[in-house]
């Protein structure tokens, strides 16, 4: 395994609920893939990460760090966070042999790092459980890494990227059905009363929504090379075409199986469990005209239009009803849109001033050099 050649990273993004996990599972029955079991937020939560495990260099930190990097491939963050400590490394079914070539091999990142070897120990971990799997790629889904490309491009160079965007009143119903079906699982049962204004907010949504798919769009323009942008309806009205093209370009060849995946989406994962593989289906695609009011509707085109416009995304007429039912749907989003955006700040926000001032201080190194 230690001549084999270094297994290629792929990271799905893009806003949620766009088939994001729909692409993991049928990237997933690839032969030469490896695939991360849920999701990592790996570069999201990268200041955290290092602040946990401070001093790779510290031979049981580093053990620590590789259990928790393990855990991540196998569970997802929140997974690894809770059993954290509580669980060896021999539970993953490799041998002692292979558990300790695998902390070799990251200790060996960690000293040719440049940094803290965070991302570098990351990187071998992964690639040799990508080696043991038999894989020459390895899959990482977390669709909030979409404002993270510029630093995964950064760290991992060889990275290929492919963004999953979806008509936004298709995405936003089905968050809209996610957040009542979590309502309903968590505050039915305590005689909570159903608010639609606190779990879903068309407002506030859309803007999420465009600044998800503007930041993969100027990271596409920078990165062409690295950055394949999906649309999710043609992903499912042509998947082997759409497929095909993914294939060719993380450099893999297109296999049968990869069509053969139940109908995967985050707010119906517990039905397509139960109903089995089933290939790559449609039913999804029109369900937001039934799940949105007439005002949804209207104020979602009203604030994405031009993002709309650009998709190929069709806006339709929403008739009288809709224009009434528009004014009461901004009064309520708007000013809690505001209020929420001035306590957390837009997404990407934060990241995109840090990348900007990180530009700054390279220029005026730079010119401190000349």
């Amino acid at each position: 395994m230690a001549s084999a050649p270094v297994p290629t990273p792929i990271f799905v993004v893009g806003y949620v609920h766009t088939g994001t996990t729909l692409l993991r599972s049928v990237l997933g029955k690839h032969t030469d893939i490896f695939m991360m079991f849920g999701e990592s937020h790996f570069f999201e939560d990268l200041v955290r990460i290092r602040r946990d495990f401070p001093r790779l260099q510290d031979e049981l930190v580093l053990r620590d760090y590789i259990e928790f990097v393990v855990r991540l491939a196998m569970s997802g963050s929140k997974r690894a966070l809770k059993i954290r400590g509580g669980h060896g490394l021999a539970e993953i079914g490799l041998s002692r042999e292979q558990i300790e070539a695998l902390i070799d091999a990251a200790r060996q990142s960690v000293a040719a790092s440049s940094g803290s070897g965070h991302i570098a120990a990351f990187r071998s971990t992964i690639a040799y459980l990508s080696c043991a799997a038999n894989a020459t790629r390895w899959l990482e889904k977390t669709p909030a890494h979409v404002h993270r490309i510029d630093e995964i491009l950064a760290a991992l160079p060889d990275a290929r990227i492919i963004e999953l965007v979806r008509d936004p009143r298709a995405a936003l119903a089905s968050r809209k059905a996610r957040a009542e079906e979590h309502w309903r699982a968590t505050q039915a049962a305590a005689g909570a009363i159903l608010n639609q204004r606190i779990i879903f907010d068309p407002v506030f949504d859309s803007h999420n929504w465009r600044a998800a798919v503007r930041a993969g769009a100027r990271a596409a323009q920078r990165h062409p090379h690295a950055v394949l942008r999906i649309r999710y309806e043609d992903l499912v009205d042509n998947p082997t075409s759409s497929i095909s093209d993914i294939c060719q370009f993380v450099g893999i060849d297109f296999q049968p199986q990869m069509l053969q995946v139940g109908w995967v989406n985050s707010t119906t994962q517990a039905r397509a469990r139960a109903d089995g593989p089933a290939g790559i289906g449609q039913s999804a695609l029109g369900k937001w005209r039934q799940s949105l009011t007439r005002g949804e509707i209207a104020v979602i085109q009203m604030f994405l239009r031009k993002d709309l416009a650009s998709l190929g995304y069709e806006p339709v007429s929403v008739g009288w009803r809709g224009g009434l039912q528009t004014a009461a749907v901004l009064c309520r989003s708007v000013p809690r849109t505001i209020r929420r955006i001035s306590a957390r700040g837009a997404p990407g926000f934060e990241h995109r001033w840090r990348s900007k001032l990180r530009l700054v201080r390279q220029n005026l190194a730079g010119r401190a050099e000349n």
